[in-house]
């Protein structure tokens, strides 16, 4: 069967096949001056000394810092991520830049389950993914253990719980948001009835987790009883705005006047919103607080603006506005213990790929392993061996002036064909759909064969990237998927679909 940790490394990865970050050279020079920084602020040996020091980045991404790291500093460089196309993208980027180094590892593991030894590296650098799993206790022990005794932990980028939020809903990147979102950022109150970090929706539909609910002092005590922290740094202000800052200014006026404003100024923001949570807004997913849960939390939060923390200048002081407001964190943390470098074998490998070790745990390696890959990869495949899934009387084939391919249905039903040449009980199934909304919300079905009933389906409420999944169960015989659109019931009196408006940019259909 395909567990969850299969399903979710399959969907980043059909969701990195396409997403274009034109960030990645700038913000791995800015990690890269980071970690340099911190290595010669805390590091007790010298950069340079009778052996070279070892630096971990996990979830690295297709980032160029360690490459960068390599050459500038001599290290020896291992690079982790769950995703192996993210970490051969990086090697090519680093080859582009004419930094790719030959000592520099690339490893695809699942960070809950690291493939080194406990006390492995002098320093461990994780930045922006701690967030990206439920069980970041489970991750941060990984953390804190494969880091050398009298080494370097640090935890760059990642977020805090936000008491002052009632986590209503995820929200799209800020060039997409709905109405409901649109209003409520231009008044001041996402934050405070969403999610402390914006933009989270995306990843989620694709199946990564965004944690924003990471209490701040669990994850100070977790690391600080392992080690001395060297650096806190918090930036609540990320996460503050007007509605934020007038409350800090009401703290000298007494707990009920902190309360009755809170209360107040929610209640009529609440009464505000409530226009533009329609249907759409509702079928998505979005909600709105009630009353009492607007009462309760402005109790709560009351309280604890009410006992701040008067100095401006002090350190609880920033604990909490980044416990209130939510806050980016960078920790810097020393690990107790006479220094002492552990240098053994990976506890996982399994060979390579595209440049990339693989060191999952074996559980989840036993699963790729067996895992026949039905369709060709519409990105690089040729066209004649797409066509043979894809076929031409069902779909047409467009490239954008930047190489990306995007296959579009000329029907209402079109339907996707594969051979297959060994028996297979499972199969698991990932579309990367980009649909356009235009005012008139659709469904879009997946179906096994000529089947009548769907065995996923999505319903199109507004403009995005989403993922259609199904797992179907004991299939040994199929041949073919069929996507079919309709328009949802309450508007059956418009006329059928004759060009569907979505397109398919990265399709896996995997088999075990």
């Amino acid at each position: 069967m395909f567990t969850g940790t299969i399903q979710n490394i399959l969907g980043e990865i059909l969701w990195h096949s396409i997403t274009r970050d034109t960030t990645l050279q700038a913000v791995s020079k800015q990690h890269m001056v980071e970690v340099i920084r911190v290595l010669k602020k805390y590091n007790n040996r010298r950069l340079s000394f009778e052996r070279k020091i070892r630096v971990l980045e996990v979830a690295a991404y297709a980032h160029t810092t360690g490459y960068q790291l390599a050459k500038l500093i001599d290290a020896d460089v291992t690079l982790t991520d769950i995703s192996i196309d993210t970490l051969a993208l990086g090697k090519t980027i680093a080859a582009e830049e004419n930094i790719d180094d030959t000592s520099v590892i690339r490893i695809a593991a699942d960070f809950h389950d690291l493939p080194f030894e406990t006390g492995s590296y002098d320093l461990v650098y994780i930045a922006s993914a701690l967030h990206h799993t439920w069980s970041w206790q489970q991750v941060l022990g990984e953390l804190i253990r494969v880091t050398a005794a009298a080494g370097l932990l640090f935890i760059e980028n990642e977020p805090c719980a936000r008491e002052l939020c009632f986590y209503k809903f995820r929200t799209n990147r800020d060039d997409q948001y709905c109405e409901l979102e649109r209003h409520l950022a231009n008044v001041g109150f996402l934050r405070t009835f969403s999610e402390p970090y914006l933009g989270s929706r995306p990843e989620e539909l694709f199946g990564m987790v965004e944690n924003q609910t990471m209490p701040l002092d669990d994850i100070i005590k977790l690391v600080s009883n392992s080690g001395d922290i060297k650096e806190l740094v918090l930036m609540p202000d990320i996460c503050m705005g007007e509605f934020e800052n007038q409350l800090i200014e009401a703290r000298h006026k007494g707990l009920d006047y902190i309360r009755n404003l809170i209360q107040k100024k929610l209640i009529e923001a609440l009464a505000m919103a409530q226009q533009y949570l329609g249907k759409n807004e509702i079928e998505i997913g979005y909600s709105l607080p009630d009353a009492e849960e607007i009462l309760k939390l402005s109790e709560k939060v009351s309280f604890s603006i009410d006992a701040l923390e008067r100095n401006e200048n002090s350190e609880l002081y920033r604990l909490g506005l980044a416990k209130l407001f939510g806050a980016s964190i960078k920790i810097v943390m020393k690990k107790h213990g006479q220094a002492k470098l552990v240098n053994a074998p990976l506890k996982y490998n399994w060979g390579i790929r595209k440049d990339v070790i693989m060191g999952y745990p074996q559980n989840v390696q036993s699963v790729l392993n067996g895992t026949v890959d039905l369709l060709p990869d519409i990105q690089r495949a040729n066209i004649p061996t797409i066509q043979m899934s894809f076929p031409q009387s069902e779909w047409s084939i467009y490239q954008d002036d930047v190489g990306v391919r995007s296959i579009y249905p000329l029907a209402q039903n079109a339907y996707i064909q594969f051979h297959q040449y060994k028996r297979l009980n499972h199969l698991l199934i990932l579309l990367r759909i980009y649909a356009v909304y235009d005012g008139k919300p659709f469904q879009l079905f997946l179906k096994s064969g000529d089947a009548c009933s769907a065995k996923a389906s999505l319903q199109i409420y507004q403009t995005g990237s989403y993922l259609l999944r199904a797992q179907i169960d004991n299939h040994a015989d199929l041949l073919k998927l069929t996507l079919s659109t309709e328009y949802l019931e309450n508007m059956a009196n418009i006329e059928q679909i004759k060009n569907p408006i979505y397109n398919i940019s990265a399709a896996r259909v995997c088999g075990i």
